[in-house]
């Protein structure tokens, strides 16, 4: 999931609100582990990461040439 939080770094400037590029910073979440990454992908109405996407799947692997 994408949400929003303020990651003010206390830079000790007065504030700027809204303007601060740290105030709304953007950050996303895995719907199945909750570990924030920076890629998601969207499977069946979920965003998940790439870990857990991969356990959605059996590996089929083949015997060689």
């Amino acid at each position: 999931m994408k949400y929003y939080t303020n990651d003010c770094v206390g830079c000790g400037l007065p504030c700027l609100g809204a303007a601060c590029e740290y105030n709304k910073v953007e950050h996303f979440k895995c719907d199945y582990c909750k570990e924030e990454d920076i890629k998601l992908y969207e499977y069946e109405g979920y965003e998940i990461c790439e870990e857990c996407l991969l356990k959605e799947f059996n590996v089929v692997e083949g015997s060689g040439w």
